[in-house]
């Protein structure tokens, strides 16, 4: 069903999925699946993409470890299209998956990136083809008794008996400090003040108490990413779900931000820190009620986040 492709044979079409599937890792050696790559043997790769050879439970374990949903998407959204869009949605449809009758077409390809993840999962598992449901959770329909018995841990999320994986890509990285980053330029900032001289890379912090601070402060950062995405990847309304909680921690904090008194940058990015996580009551978020979901790491990130959306100008100067 997802063999869609215009440009090329199924077998061919098949690396170039999985390949989408894992961010662009498989077909450069990133990835070692010697049977599933461009450079697997051709026949191992046309008994595969005909189905008379499956991919087996320890490949897809693996590319489900990797995957990378904004580059399947991506790759869906370039690959149809609006010719085939229609038809792609009948053919979801015709297959028994459940999607919703107000569905633009323009999100058949998100389908195509979720149902090619639900594909992943059950070969995972051993199972021989994937059925119904696939359906995209919508919070309108999910109940609070739904809710209490939600919880989010290790990377999957369990909902009413059904176990979701997300990507933990971005976790499962050795995390690296982008001085691209904005929030990152301003941690320099707070830096220099602190020590009296120019900090512009991370080397510059190599024998000081500020060391393993980026590293920590750059993991908060990446895991309320990886939060984000989960969120968006999950749930039609996400995206708005997880900004309801980016604005309340933004208004939470504002008065202290702005008008109260700190000795410094470091002092102030350490005190709204230490409110965001024990005493700012969050509300507004339906994703709040997931057990697990919105950690310390997660509330701390967010701070980031608002720096690196330039919601937050600076810590050392928030009025600049």
């Amino acid at each position: 069903m997802l063999s869609i492709s215009i440009r090329s044979s199924k077998y061919v079409f098949l690396p170039e999925l999985l390949d989408a599937f894992t961010g662009g890792r498989l077909n450069t050696g990133k990835i070692c699946l010697t049977n599933l790559c461009d450079n697997a043997n051709t026949n191992t790769l046309k008994a595969k993409a005909n189905g008379i050879r499956d991919i087996s439970k320890e490949e897809a374990t693996i590319l489900l470890e990797n995957f990378d949903f904004d580059t399947l998407e991506t790759f869906f959204n370039d690959l149809i299209s609006n010719v085939h869009l229609v038809y792609i949605r009948n053919s979801i449809i015709k297959y028994g998956f459940v999607l919703k009758d107000d569905l633009d077409d323009s999100l058949i390809p998100t389908v195509c990136a979720k149902l090619m993840k639900k594909i992943i999962y059950d070969l995972s598992l051993g199972r021989k083809e994937t059925l119904p449901p696939l359906e995209y959770l919508q919070f309108k329909n999910l109940s609070s008794t739904a809710f209490k018995a939600a919880e989010f841990k290790n990377g999957v999320l369990f909902i009413n008996g059904e176990k979701i994986p997300v990507s933990r890509k971005i976790t499962q990285m050795n995390i690296d400090i982008n001085t691209d980053l904005t929030f990152i330029k301003k941690l320099f900032e707070v830096y220099s003040e602190s020590l009296g001289k120019s900090i512009t890379n991370r080397n510059d912090l190599k024998g000081t108490i500020y060391e393993k601070h980026i590293t920590e402060h750059t993991k908060y950062y990446f895991e309320a990413k990886y939060k984000e995405n989960a969120a968006r990847e999950l749930f039609d309304e996400g995206e708005k779900e997880y900004e309801s909680i980016k604005k309340e921690i933004e208004d939470g904090i504002f008065d202290s931000l702005y008008y109260e008194k700190f000795d410094d940058g470091l002092d102030r990015i350490t005190k709204l820190m230490n409110v965001v996580v024990t005493n700012l009551q969050l509300n507004n978020s339906l994703l709040l009620n997931i057990r697990g979901f919105i950690n310390v790491s997660t509330r701390k990130g967010i701070l980031h986040i608002l720096v690196e959306e330039g919601r937050i100008k600076s810590w050392v100067n928030p009025n600049e």
